[in-house]
């Protein structure tokens, strides 16, 4: 996982990738977009956020 981290980190959270992802512009759903993936890695990485079923 360590080695993912700093690709990760790389997001600015710049939000462009909403704009060419197909399945936001369809749902409008943050964790449709590389930005909310990302996002949702870091805050598990970071046990901030806990995994459901």
């Amino acid at each position: 996982m360590l080695d993912y981290l700093s690709e990760i980190n790389k997001c600015v959270k710049c939000g462009t990738c909403t704009t060419s992802c197909p399945i936001y512009k369809e749902e409008f759903l943050e964790q449709s977009t590389a930005r909310g993936k990302l996002t949702l890695i870091k805050a598990l990485n970071e046990e901030e956020g806990a995994l459901s079923q």
